[in-house]
């Protein structure tokens, strides 16, 4: 989880959120009731910020925020008017608490996933949870290839991953060589073999 964006303004904090969520990027707010310790604590240490779940998104929603902190798009998403839940007041969508009655502007939280913003509407992200490979590779094309399997035993459930080898020689395999050569810096390197 990263924070890609940060105001002391909710209405910014809304539009941002909203904007990302239009491009299918999952959100939080971090300090959400932090108001109540501003003063006590640096003003930056207490302003809300948003967050966005999936690390990999971090590009794509610096891009929106840019675009946001430059103004674009600005005046067609805060002029959303909304409804007073407390007097039934229309107040204009910049605003983030009623003119007439000073209740906040509510979240707009779906009934039905109670999502804000809702996720209903959007096709479901379907993820791979199991990675096969299989390859053949050379002693060279090995060394190479253990960078992505690490980053793969990275993001796995434990940071593991289950690795099968299978080496075949014609003429077979000193057992001294095995054990020296591969059974031994195995064990070292405190791998259990299945």
């Amino acid at each position: 989880m990263k924070r890609v964006f940060a105001s002391r303004d909710w209405a910014a904090i809304a539009i941002v959120r909203q904007l990302l969520a239009n491009e299918g990027i999952d959100t939080i707010i971090q300090n959400e009731n932090m108001s109540a310790i501003s003063g006590e604590v640096p003003f930056f240490l207490a302003m809300p910020e948003v967050c966005i779940v999936r690390d990999e998104d971090e590009a794509q929603a610096l891009a929106i925020v840019e675009r946001v902190e430059s103004g674009e798009g600005r005046d067609q998403e805060s002029t959303k008017s909304w409804k007073c839940p407390s007097c039934g007041e229309m107040v204009e969508g910049q605003f983030t608490a009623c003119w007439k009655c000073g209740t906040r502007m509510p979240p707009t939280t779906c009934p039905k996933c109670r999502r804000d913003p809702c996720i209903c509407s959007r096709p479901p992200t379907t993820k791979q949870t199991v990675v096969r490979l299989s390859f053949a590779a050379t002693r060279e094309q090995v060394f190479k290839a253990f960078p992505a399997i690490a980053n793969l035993a990275d993001k796995a459930d434990d940071n593991k991953v289950k690795i099968q080898v299978e080496a075949n020689a014609a003429e077979g395999f000193d057992q001294a060589w095995l054990r020296n050569a591969v059974q031994e810096p195995l064990d070292e390197a405190d791998i259990q073999q299945s």
